[in-house]
């Protein structure tokens, strides 16, 4: 290996990512790239600093990886709690960005799906690559403006008071539900969650509990507006998918998903669906979005080579 220190970054790294990485981190630095922690085992030796973005590494690399002075995760880390204890034990610093750092981003997603099912580009799109250009049946009685429309937002943390904000222009009424203690400026009313499900025309999710602490089922999704549309660009395990599907089959006109249980693979009775919109868990990813997360990490990284204190750790 080179004599230079090895950051090494673990997980699926985006070319913008990679560049912000390379810029930052210059050529003091050797820099690693690898899938995943299995991939990583043949530089766990030499590295000094991990940069990761995926599961929890698995033993066989933090048990080679006797040089470690930081791990900086990039994503959310309640998975990984037990790792970063017995790290901190070895005197590894744990640390991560600040919070919020693809909010506009994710809200951006979000409306932009909420635009796509309000406006039926799914259909239109597939009327004109199949050759044809008469109006899909019933577009013109179901396509809707915004600022006709109730959007409830499930969560007005970050990404929900963002999304409120640029639902603003479009004169939208916009309801939402926050947790206690928790503020934002923005135009619309606090509601209960059945209060919110049965006046809105659209539902977007943006809770960020922890895995059982909340679950948006089949009441719920009972609960909305007949003809209402779904979007969830927050978290998978918060949704129940087959009671989804049902509900797509009895009242929802659509739903819009970025986020999956078992990622990559997405359930087939989701891909086929025709008043289902999908994207590839890319929410947050914008090339402003990288140059925070991936600068934040290569700066952090120079901080702990350097022998300074890591913001964030």
């Amino acid at each position: 290996m080179s004599e230079r220190p090895l950051v090494v970054a673990i997980g699926p790294t985006s070319r913008a990512g990679a560049r912000v990485l390379r810029e930052v981190l210059g050529d003091a630095v050797e820099l690693a790239l690898r899938p995943d922690g299995q991939a990583a085992l043949d530089v766990a030796p030499d590295a000094a600093v991990a940069i990761v973005g995926g599961p929890p590494l698995p033993h066989a690399f933090l048990a080679g990886a006797r040089e470690l002075r930081l791990v900086y995760r990039l994503g959310s880390a309640h998975a990984a709690r037990a790792e970063a204890d017995a790290l901190r034990a070895r005197g590894v610093v744990v640390a991560g960005p600040e919070p919020g750092l693809s909010a506009a981003a994710t809200a951006e997603h979000a409306l932009a799906l909420l635009l796509a099912l309000a406006k039926r580009l799914p259909d239109g799109d597939r009327c004109v690559r199949s050759g044809g250009w008469t109006v899909p049946s019933g577009l013109d009685d179901t396509t809707r403006e915004l600022g006709a429309l109730t959007v409830g937002i499930v969560g007005l943390g970050r990404v929900g008071a963002q999304l409120a904000r640029l639902l603003e222009p479009f004169g939208a009424r916009v309801l939402y539900t926050r947790r206690a203690g928790t503020d934002a400026a923005v135009r619309g009313n606090r509601v209960e969650l059945p209060e919110l499900l049965r006046a809105s025309d659209a539902v977007s999710l943006h809770v960020r509990a922890a895995p059982g602490r909340f679950r948006f089922g089949a009441a719920e999704l009972g609960a909305m507006r007949p003809g209402s549309w779904f979007v969830n660009t927050a978290r998978p395990h918060l949704v129940d998918h087959e009671a989804l599907l049902r509900a797509l089959g009895e009242r929802l006109a659509g739903a819009a998903l970025d986020v999956f249980p078992h990622e990559p693979h997405v359930d087939r009775r989701l891909r086929t669906h025709p008043r289902v919109l999908l994207s590839p868990h890319t929410a947050g990813r914008t090339a402003e979005a990288a140059q925070r997360y991936y600068g934040g990490a290569a700066r952090a990284a120079l901080a702990a080579l350097q022998g300074a204190t890591v913001a964030g750790g």
